[in-house]
C-alpha cells in the first residue's frame, strides 16, 4: 500500500498484502473508526482516531480524524493492537472483521507430528523428515494399541480381511500408500471416503512385463510340457521343431507374431518394447483409440475384429465394475485355434468357466495365467488339469521397483498438502 492517498482520490478500502504466516488487518480510510473485534488485545484508539494511529497524527499532518495521510511512527502498532488471523468481509456497506479462515492444509500439516506404519512383509528403508515417526506392523496381526494413532500406512501383500479390520483399528488414518498396482482390495475394505488411497502404479512395470514375456515364451516353446516331461524322466520332443519356422498353424515364436495387449498402460507399453525387440507386431487396446508410444491403439469395441489373426491376447486389465468378466466366450471365440490367452491383470476380468470350456474344446491354443478370481486357486477348481494351461501363483508383480522413492515423495507431498502421485 502506498504511504498516503493523494488529493482527489475517493475514500475506500485500502488493503495490505498479507505476510506469510498470518494476515494483516484491513484498514478503512476515511469515515468513522473501525470497530474492534471481540477479544482483541492492546490499547484502544482515542475517539476519532484510527487504530494504531499516532495520537496527534491528524493534527500534525493537517488531516481530519480518521484520515490516512502520512505514516504512523510505529507502523506495526496496529498489528499488535488487533487479534491475529483476521480477514475482511464487506457487508451492509460496512467493513467487518471476522476470525480468518484456517491456514492452508499444507501449512497446518507441516507443524503436525505424523506416524507412518510400514509393513514387515517387505524390507523397506524409508527416510522421513523431522516430525514424522515410523513403526512396523505385522500384516497378519491386529495393529498394536500404541500405533492406532497412525495417520498414514503402507500396505503390501495383505489380505482383504486384514484391510477391513484396519478400518476400526486406525480411526485417525488419512492416507494409504498401496505398493500394489491394483487397489481393488483396499477399495473393498470399507475405508472412509476421506482417506486418500495411492497405488503402486509404475512400480511393477518392469517385473510384470518381464514375467509376461516369460509366460509368452514358455507358451511358444512349450517349456511347461518340457518341465513335466523332465519330472517324469522323459525326453520331450517339441512337435514344432520339425516344422517351418514361424508357421501359422501353431504359436511357436514371437518373430512375426501378432500380440494384442488389452490394458495398454505402463506395463503394456513396457511389454510392447520387449515384444517388438523379438520381432512381434503389437496392437494395444485402451479406452481411447489412437497411437501410444509408437503403437497402434484400438478401443474394446474394435477388439473382436482384431483378434481373428492374433497369436496372443494379453490381459493387463484392473478389476473394475466395467471389466468384470470382459474376457468372455465371445472374446475367446474370436481367437484362432492356435492363439494363446495370457492374464497378468486380475482374475475377475475373465469368465473362467468360458475359459475352461475353450481349453477343453481346443478352440484356443492354451492359456498362461498368473491371476485368478479366487486366490489361491482352490485345489478342486475346474481349471486345474485343463489341457495346455500354464499357472503361476500371482507372482508377476511381486517385486515393486524402488518403493521407497514413491513412499518418500508421496510423504513429502502429504505433509505439504500437495496432490499425491497415483491417487486412486
Amino acid at each position: 500500500m502506498g504511504r498516503h492517498l493523494g488529493r482527489g482520490r475517493r475514500p475506500g478500502n485500502t488493503f495490505r498484502t498479507p505476510r506469510p504466516g498470518g494476515c494483516r488487518p484491513v484498514l478503512r480510510s476515511g469515515g468513522a473508526p473501525l470497530p474492534r473485534p471481540p477479544g482483541a488485545e492492546g490499547t484502544r484508539a482515542r475517539p476519532g482516531e484510527r487504530e494504531g494511529a499516532h495520537p496527534d497524527r491528524h493534527r500534525r499532518l493537517g488531516g481530519r480524524p480518521g484520515g490516512v495521510r502520512g505514516a504512523a511512527p510505529d507502523r506495526n502498532r496496529h498489528r499488535r493492537s488487533l487479534a491475529p488471523d483476521l480477514h475482511h468481509r464487506r457487508g451492509a456497506g460496512l467493513d467487518r472483521f471476522l476470525v480468518a479462515a484456517p491456514r492452508p492444509p499444507h501449512q497446518r500439516r507441516r507443524n503436525l507430528r505424523v506416524k507412518l506404519l510400514l509393513p514387515t512383509s517387505i524390507p523397506l528403508s524409508v527416510t522421513v523428515p523431522d516430525g514424522v515417526t515410523t513403526a512396523t506392523y505385522d500384516n497378519a496381526a491386529p495393529i498394536p494399541d500404541e500405533h492406532r494413532d497412525a495417520e498414514a500406512i503402507v500396505v503390501w501383500a495383505i489380505s482383504g480381511q486384514r484391510l477391513a479390520d484396519m478400518v476400526a483399528e486406525l480411526p485417525r488414518l488419512r492416507w494409504i500408500q498401496a505398493l500394489m498396482a491394483g487397489t481393488d482390495a483396499v477399495a473393498a475394505a470399507g475405508f472412509d471416503p476421506s482417506v486418500v488411497v495411492t497405488s503402486g502404479g509404475g512400480l511393477h512395470d518392469a517385473p510384470v512385463a518381464e514375467h509376461t514375456l516369460g509366460l509368452i515364451l514358455a507358451a511358444a516353446r512349450r517349456l511347461d510340457v518340457a518341465v513335466r516331461a523332465g519330472d517324469a524322466h522323459e525326453w520331450y520332443s517339441d512337435p514344432s521343431a520339425h516344422q517351418s519356422f514361424g508357421t501359422t498353424e501353431t504359436f511357436s515364436t514371437l518373430y512375426g507374431a501378432k500380440v494384442v495387449i488389452w490394458g495398454f498402460g505402463g506395463i503394456g507399453t513396457r511389454l510392447a518394447g520387449h515384444l517388438t525387440g523379438l520381432g512381434a507386431e503389437v496392437v494395444g487396446v485402451a479406452t481411447t483409440a489412437g497411437e501410444r508410444s509408437g503403437y497402434r491403439v484400438i478401443t474394446p469395441a474394435d477388439l473382436p475384429g482384431e483378434l481373428t489373426d492374433a497369436d496372443v491376447l494379453v490381459d493387463i486389465l484392473p478389476a473394475l465394475p466395467t471389466t468384470q468378466n470382459v474376457v468372455d466366450a465371445a472374446i475367446l471365440g474370436a481367437l484362432p485355434t492356435h492363439a494363446w490367452f495370457v492374464n497378468v491383470g486380475r482374475g475377475a476380468t475373465v469368465d473362467e468357466a468360458a475359459l475352461k470350456q475353450a481349453l477343453t474344446d481346443g478352440t484356443i491354443g492354451g492359456a498362461a495365467l498368473d491371476v485368478f478370481a479366487t486366490e489361491p486357486l482352490p485345489a478342486g477348481d475346474p481349471l486345474w488339469g485343463s489341457p495346455n494351461l500354464i499357472v503361476t501363483p500371482h507372482i508377476a508383480g511381486g517385486r515393486p521397483h524402488d518403493p521407497e522413492l514413491r513412499i518418500e515423495e508421496n510423504l513429502r507431498r502429504f505433509l505439504a498438502g500437495e496432490d499425491l502421485l497415483y491417487t486412486v
